[in-house]
């Protein structure tokens, strides 16, 4: 029990070692994206409710018995993967439900001789799902968002990632094999983030001053020279605005 509680990571597998998984288990966990149960866990009746990030649930074909409310109420999941037959339905008071509150969006993946699913449309509790047939041996596809690489920092490009073996695709359809190392985006000089003004002055009616220059933060990088600002005047957008002195512009 609890043996996830409150943790931030964005990933989690549970190792074969283990065979129930109760109440509690993960309880907290805000950040996680991905839920891989390996093969060995019998019976699932914890919940992983409400946790706004979690995108992908797999299930081992281990799995007897689990709470079909295990997966209620996560709004961004979209896949969940049964390895293999259909567990039966172990919630105490045995009322059927939907296995999660966006269930239009959600795709229920098994294999192909798998009990329990039907192709194309799959009907549990009175609820419809989209369902994907996979063969033997396939690759459970798992979209992983590209981070843009900055002035300091490398980024990585879009791809997929396979929940059960964990290797790099470059498709969809997880036949294009890559790496970390050919997804890595190189550092781009011209992607600054946060800047700074520096060296500013203000203007008074005798002295010149200056709107000063502007600055990345992260890479100390000169991005924009700054304007003069005349003396008793101004600077609006990218004209001069100059005032009266003595009667004299």
């Amino acid at each position: 029990e609890y043996a996830f509680r409150n943790s931030c990571a964005e990933e989690i597998v549970v190792p074969n070692s283990v065979t129930s998984l109760y109440f509690g288990v993960f309880s907290g966990v805000r950040n996680i994206r991905t839920l891989v149960i390996n093969e060995g866990v019998t019976s699932f009746v914890d919940d992983v409710s409400w946790c706004d990030n979690l995108e992908a649930v797999v299930l081992p074909a281990s799995l007897e018995k689990w709470n079909c409310y295990s997966l209620y109420g996560n709004p961004n999941l979209k896949s969940v993967y049964f390895m293999g037959d259909l567990p039966t339905q172990s919630d105490s008071n045995n009322t059927p439900h939907m296995l999660t509150s966006n269930h239009s969006d959600l795709t229920i993946y098994y294999f192909d001789g798998a009990e329990g699913f039907t192709d194309g449309t799959w009907t549990y509790n009175g609820v419809d799902y989209k369902t994907v047939k996979l063969s033997v041996g396939a690759h459970l596809p798992f979209a992983v968002s590209g981070i843009a690489s900055t002035c300091t920092t490398e980024g990585l490009a879009s791809h997929w990632k396979c929940l059960d073996c964990g290797k790099l695709f470059a498709d969809a359809t997880c036949t294009k094999e890559t790496t970390l190392e050919a997804l890595t985006l190189l550092v781009d000089p011209s992607k600054h983030g946060e800047t700074e003004i520096r060296d500013a002055v203000a203007s008074t009616d005798e002295n010149d001053g200056y709107t000063g220059d502007t600055y990345c933060i992260d890479c100390d990088t000169l991005i924009t020279d700054g304007m003069v600002i005349p003396a008793g005047g101004g600077i609006c957008g990218d004209s001069l605005v100059y005032s009266l002195k003595d009667g004299v512009l």
